[in-house]
């Protein structure tokens, strides 16, 4: 996740931010079939709730997506605008 492109601080500073691999952890960005997967599969292997947030991700398209693997992990499906209602 973090230590793969070159920050090994990264994942220290993020599991100190999230209590030490507890809480909740919200995903977007540009790359699903990199990036983001990535970033899910780190915050999985690390103990995190992980939600993705699908309107706010965008694919590279000609790849397989890796959301059905994501679904076998656990992880949530939101929508922008349900983001706050978990954040209470």
């Amino acid at each position: 996740m973090f230590d793969k492109n070159g920050n090994s601080l990264a994942g220290k500073v993020f599991d100190a931010y999230m209590e030490n691999g507890k809480g909740r952890a919200f995903v977007w960005g540009t790359v699903e079939e990199i990036c983001v997967d990535n970033t899910i599969r780190g915050l999985v292997a690390r103990g995190y709730e992980v939600f993705a947030v699908e309107d706010a991700i965008l694919t590279l398209g000609g790849r397989p997506s890796p959301k059905p693997e994501w679904q076998l992990m656990e992880v949530k499906f939101v929508r922008t605008e349900q983001v706050e209602q978990y954040l209470r």
